[in-house]
Formats: structure tokens, sequence, C-alpha cells
């Protein structure tokens, strides 16, 4: 299809004729970013039935942070690949929030997986960690579709999406909560400080208009008071507005 450039419009009904009457054009470009898009995850699943684990465990891990990225529009997905980093790092800007999601996909859960899980929730200090097996995790959990919550700490043994997906609902929402209610708390230990940093500064202001005071009485030379910096009240300003 031959289209002639720069393409002009002079409304909106042009437009909207010129999209209708080129609309396998549009379809066409639409499809190709969609796969570009999804390249990836098409790629995994093609290959999920080789005899390598790698690819069903890629697979699973993309479908989730796909998932996740639609379903919490808030949070933020970090995509670039790092070790010692957790699989999944999601951040909530404003409310300067981090959660690192571990996801195993294999037939045992060793003992290792555990300890590098606690090793990177340490160096990397997430908000909350979330460790996903779509086996048992032993001595935590043995019961399929089951969650728990050990030191903030979620760990999941599920191999249904909709069941992560709500398991982790309740935990980030949880998260939020907190995370409102610490900055609502930081702004009032701030606002207090400031209330006791200024009676404490009009404290020491009395202090100084008495020496101020007595000084006045004892100065006989004028010319000493001539630049006098003299502390006053606000109702002895004038029009009783501040003067700074």
């Amino acid at each position: 299809m031959s289209l002639s450039y720069p393409l002009i419009f002079n409304s909106e009904d042009e437009l909207i004729k010129h999209i209708q009457e080129h609309s396998n054009f549009y379809e066409k470009i639409l499809n190709l970013n969609l796969k570009n898009k999804h390249k990836k995850l098409i790629d995994l699943h093609t290959n999920i039935n080789k005899t390598s684990s790698y690819y069903k465990g890629e697979f699973n891990e993309q479908l989730l942070q796909e998932v996740i990225s639609n379903k919490f529009t808030n949070w933020n997905i970090d995509e670039t690949k790092k070790m010692k980093c957790m699989d999944i790092r999601l951040y909530h800007t404003s409310l300067n929030l981090s959660i690192g999601i571990e996801c195993k996909n294999k037939q045992i859960i060793t003992k290792t997986d555990l300890t590098k899980f606690i090793s990177d929730k340490s160096s990397n200090k997430f908000n909350g960690n979330i460790f996903i097996s779509n086996s048992p995790i032993p001595q935590i959990l043995k019961i399929q579709n089951s969650c728990t919550i050990i030191n903030d700490d979620l760990y999941i043994y599920s191999q249904e999406m909709p069941t992560i997906i709500n398991y982790l609902e309740v935990y980030i929402s949880k998260m939020c909560e907190m995370g409102e209610e610490c900055e609502e708390e930081e702004e009032k230990i701030n606002i207090e400080d400031i209330h006791t940093l200024f009676n404490n500064h009009n404290s020491q202001k009395q202090q100084l208009l008495k020496q101020d005071k007595v000084f006045l009485q004892l100065i006989k030379d004028e010319s000493l008071l001539k630049n006098h910096l003299y502390i006053t009240t606000k109702s002895r300003c004038k029009s009783n507005k501040a003067p700074y």
C-alpha cells in the first residue's frame, strides 16, 4: 500500500475516514508492535516443552511480570536482568517502596534456594520480599495454593496465576497502607519538631529582651545606640504587622 506523505488532515472527520480506508495498513502495524512487545514471551512458550527447565521457568517469570505490570499500575518494574537482586523488582515512587520477588519453577526447592532468597533480600534492602514456588517449600509450605508470612516476607506455593495474584494483591495493598501511614507519621513528627524549636526560639528571645532592657538602662552614651537593634512584640509593630 502506497501513501502520499506528508499526511495532512484538516479535521477529525478526515482522519477517521483515512484510517477507515486504510484499516489493513494500520492493523498490520498494530499487530507487528504487539508481537514485538511480547516476542520474548512467545519464544519462551514455543520452547516450553524442551528438556531444559530454563524455558518453563523463564516463561512463568515473564508471564507473572506481564500480569503484575497490568494489575498493579502504580508500581514500576525494573526489567533489567541483575545478579543477586531477585527475579522481579517493583518500585512505588510516591510511597518510596520497593518489593523483590523471587520465582522458583523446579521440582525440589533446596535449602540453598531459601538461603539465596534471604541473602538477596538483605543485600538489597527491599521493603517487601516475596518467594513464589511451584513446588513445596521445605519447613514452610506443604499444601498447594497456600501462602504464609514470616518476618514480613511472603511465601507462596502455587502453580495457578489467579491464586498467586490474589495473594500478591493482599500483600501489596497492606504494604501501601503501611507506606501511607509512615508518610503521615513522618509529617506529624516534622511539624512537632518545628513547634518545639519555635517555642525554644521564643524563650531565648525573651531572655535577650530582658538583657537588652538592662543594657539600655546602663548605657549613657547615646552614640552607642545609633543603630541599636530593638526587640519588640508584634503588637508594637507598625499597622500590627511583623517587620520581617
